[in-house]
């Protein structure tokens, strides 16, 4: 949903103020049992007049060395605030995803 900027543009309270473009990118796994972990993904990209977060959070089962099975959740969530728009959404779904290794 996007409308011009105005007297009546609040973005949401959560919003990044930062001098300058700033990247971030984590990436963190726990093995919690034998072919068992957990694994969280961040990315994040912020500037003064706008921010995009991509972030994953799954549960792997590895079914051999080289094939593993994974699902969980992703939320994405951007907006922009600038002379010309006035923008913010956040997308949330479920995910499946079969992974297979090379090499």
């Amino acid at each position: 949903m996007s409308r011009p900027v105005g007297p009546d543009c609040q973005p949401p309270k959560r919003r990044f103020i930062l001098a300058r473009r700033q990247r971030l990118a984590r990436e963190g796994v726990w093995r919690f049992k034998p072919r068992w972990s957990g694994l969280l993904d961040l990315d994040g990209l912020a500037a003064p007049q706008s921010r995009a977060i991509d972030t994953a959070l799954k549960v792997v089962y590895d079914l051999s060395p080289r094939i593993s099975l994974a699902g969980g959740c992703r939320i994405f969530d951007d907006g922009a605030d600038n002379d010309e728009l006035c923008t913010f959404e956040r997308f949330d779904h479920a995910m499946l995803s079969l992974t297979w290794r090379f090499g």
